[in-house]
């Protein structure tokens, strides 16, 4: 039975909700007809690792490097393979070359994305050339 409001408003008298089971067995047993239906939504997102299992990578700090033997270590020591170096024979310099970075992209610390090649520049220092 509904109740009027003195506004005008009909409100139920409970808000129980009785459910009653519907499956093979109840339907067969009281010769049931009902047809019930239910539907779902999902929604299914990636959940990111966890971060123990993610290795996070950072640019190092070049500007204390020396020498090309020590840039390749430090690259090395931070797990990245592919970088480039400016002048483009850099690379082919001995290891005991001594050097002065220039400039380094990314900037120090900063992480180190899937993708980003680091990029430095270097010259040969002026106790080389003597």
């Amino acid at each position: 039975m509904k109740k009027k409001t003195e506004k005008g408003e009909v409100k139920p008298n409970s808000t129980k909700i009785s459910i009653l089971p519907s499956n093979a067995t109840y339907s067969n047993l009281f010769k049931s007809t009902k047809k019930e239906e239910s539907s779902v939504r999902l929604r299914i997102v990636p959940i990111p690792a966890n971060d123990k299992f993610v290795v996070r990578r950072y640019m190092p700090d070049l500007s204390g490097i020396t020498t090309i033997g020590d840039l390749k270590s430090e690259f090395d020591r931070v797990s990245v393979s592919t970088y480039s170096i400016t002048p483009e024979d850099a690379r082919e310099w001995e290891d005991s070359t001594q050097i002065i970075v220039v400039n380094q992209y990314p900037q120090k610390n900063a992480l180190l994305n899937l993708g980003v090649v680091p990029e430095i520049e270097v010259k040969i220092s002026k106790m080389e050339t003597k």
